[in-house]
């Protein structure tokens, strides 16, 4: 992962999102910007420090464009959804990595 990466969301019921790095910060954050429907996603990943060993990772999303308010309140709910499943598996991995 870099600042030139893109990749794509596959969502519940075979919705898909691409996105692509608008901003790319190691260590502190990255940005991301993709379509979906008649929206345009922004989603903003930050790290913030909670100790020498423990991290917390926040997730804000912002959509803009036709139907934002409607559609953006579905779309968060979506990727809530798949948060909520896909965090532990990356918990998961990243421990079998490191050796934990």
């Amino acid at each position: 992962m870099g600042p030139q990466s893109a990749g794509v969301i596959h969502l519940a019921r075979g919705i898909k999102s691409t996105f692509q790095m608008t901003e790319f910060r190691p260590y502190e954050s990255w940005k991301w910007v993709g379509p979906f429907l008649w929206l345009t996603v922004h989603y903003d990943h930050k790290f913030i420090p909670l100790g020498a060993t423990q991290t917390k990772l926040a997730w804000i999303l912002a959509a803009e464009g036709f139907g934002a308010r409607i559609f953006g309140r579905l779309f968060a709910k979506i990727y809530r959804k798949n948060l909520e499943k896909a965090i532990p598996l990356l918990v998961s991995e990243m421990a079998t990595q490191i050796g934990l």
